[in-house]
C-alpha cells in the first residue's frame, strides 16, 4: 500500500521564549514549543488530530522568514549551498566509480590506478569490490 504525502506550508515566528509554527490554510493549525526540535513534534502531532491522517503521511515545508528576520535569507542561502555540496558529492562518488572501474577494466593496477585518481590503494579496492 503506498502511502499518500500530503503537504503543508508552516510558517515560524518567535515569540520569546516561543517558536510558534502557524500551518496555512489549517483552522486552528497553530502550535508552539521552546525548542525547533520539538515543534516539528506538536505540528505533525497537532495536524494528525485536526486532519486525522498519520503523522507519517506529512510533508512539511517550514518557511523560517518571519521568525528569523535577516538571518532567514542567509538560512536559505546555507541551505542552497548544502544541497549544491550533496549533489556534487554524489557526482563525485558516481565519477570516482565510474573512472576507478573503467582503469582497472583496462588492466591498470590497484595502486596505479590509486596514483592516478589521487586516492589510496585501499579505496580504490573498495571501490572495486562495490562495482
Amino acid at each position: 500500500m503506498v502511502r499518500q504525502m500530503k503537504t503543508f506550508k508552516v510558517q515560524v515566528l518567535r515569540e520569546s521564549p516561543y517558536w510558534v509554527a502557524v500551518v496555512d490554510g489549517v483552522p486552528g493549525g497553530a502550535a508552539e514549543a521552546r525548542s525547533l526540535s520539538s515543534l516539528e513534534v506538536e505540528v505533525r502531532d497537532l495536524l494528525a488530530g485536526l486532519l486525522d491522517m498519520d503523522e507519517g503521511s506529512l510533508s512539511l515545508e517550514w518557511d523560517y522568514s518571519k521568525g528569523l528576520g535577516g538571518s532567514a535569507e542567509l538560512l536559505a542561502d546555507y541551505e542552497a549551498a548544502r544541497k549544491a555540496l550533496e549533489k556534487a558529492k554524489r557526482d563525485y562518488e558516481s565519477a570516482q566509480g565510474s573512472v576507478v572501474h573503467e582503469l582497472r577494466k583496462q588492466g591498470l593496477s590497484v595502486r596505479d590506478s590509486a596514483n592516478l585518481v589521487h586516492v589510496s590503494h585501499q579505496r580504490i579496492s573498495q571501490l572495486t569490490r562495490s562495482n
